[in-house]
């Protein structure tokens, strides 16, 4: 697993393929946790991670939903 991504959530496993098709696959998983939570919309959501992480941000999940690391 990347550095700056951690967690045991299986989803990860498609997103740090970082493949297009993977990231859709997640965005289709996860969307409605997502949505609940109150997020951006989903596919919004996973480009900001995907974003950020090409920024060095790093980010873990808590209850299934990805949230930045306090470094």
């Amino acid at each position: 697993m990347p550095p700056n991504v951690r967690g045991n959530c299986d989803n990860l496993v498609c997103f740090r393929q970082k493949q297009p098709e993977d990231v859709d696959i997640l965005v289709k998983w996860q969307g409605s946790e997502f949505a609940d939570a109150g997020r951006l919309l989903p596919g919004q959501y996973i480009a900001c991670i995907e974003d950020q992480i090409q920024r060095g941000v790093s980010w873990e999940t808590r209850n299934g939903v990805f949230v930045p690391i306090s470094l």
